[in-house]
């Protein structure tokens, strides 16, 4: 058994309310639908305080054959996907995105959801190799990246790569949201990594 964190990025419809009743109802069917499925372990859900379109689920796994199988249920997962496909601006390319990542490349912890994590923001990053540029190249940005965030008192966690050969992604935790700019970070990681999504969340949970 290898446990997963899936990364699953959706963009809605521009001015989407999530807590219109419709709306409200289509999301929580499709949360439901999921955390009620075998070898689910935990869903962390929010959308992008830089970016309102911008939602992202991140769902650990006890497994990715669970993943696979909960795929494969037609019937309940069409019922999760439709529920959220009505709601996304599906004109975009780049309206759906789903990775996967080890579980040392997330900070999925179900002990993160008491109190003292009430206004936690999690900055997250989307990293690509340029044109022209070499997974030791993106490699040695993020660790550079890393380094430098988390000398100024940041936690960082992720990196290490996805399925996708050439990109990762990297979450950054602070209280206050991040302490870096965007385009601090894009001259960190230099001629290393181009950042093709990024994101500040304040995460809700469902286990």
């Amino acid at each position: 058994m290898t446990k997963i964190c899936e990364v699953t990025v959706l963009y809605l419809k521009p001015g989407t309310d999530l807590s219109s009743p419709e709306n409200h109802s289509k999301y929580t069917t499709g949360i439901k639908t999921l955390t009620s499925q075998p070898g689910f372990q935990l869903l962390q859900e929010g959308r992008s305080k830089t970016e309102e379109e911008l939602l992202v689920w991140l769902i650990n796994w006890n497994d990715l054959l669970d993943h696979e199988a909960f795929m494969a249920k037609s019937e309940p997962y069409s019922k999760m996907v439709d529920a959220l496909l009505s709601m996304c601006d599906t004109e975009r390319e780049d309206f759906l995105e789903i990775k996967h990542l080890p579980p040392t490349s997330s900070f999925l912890d179900v002990t993160m959801t008491g109190t003292q994590y009430a206004n936690q923001m999690t900055t997250i990053l989307w990293l690509r190799i340029p044109e022209g540029g070499s997974l030791g190249q993106l490699a040695a940005a993020v660790k550079r990246l890393r380094g430098e965030l988390e000398h100024r008192g940041q936690a960082v966690t992720g990196g290490g790569p996805v399925e996708t050969p050439g990109e990762a992604i990297l979450f950054i935790q602070s209280r206050e949201g991040p302490s870096v700019e965007k385009e601090e970070i894009a001259r960190i990681l230099e001629n290393g990594a181009n950042i093709s999504r990024s994101g500040v969340f304040k995460l809700s949970y469902n286990t």
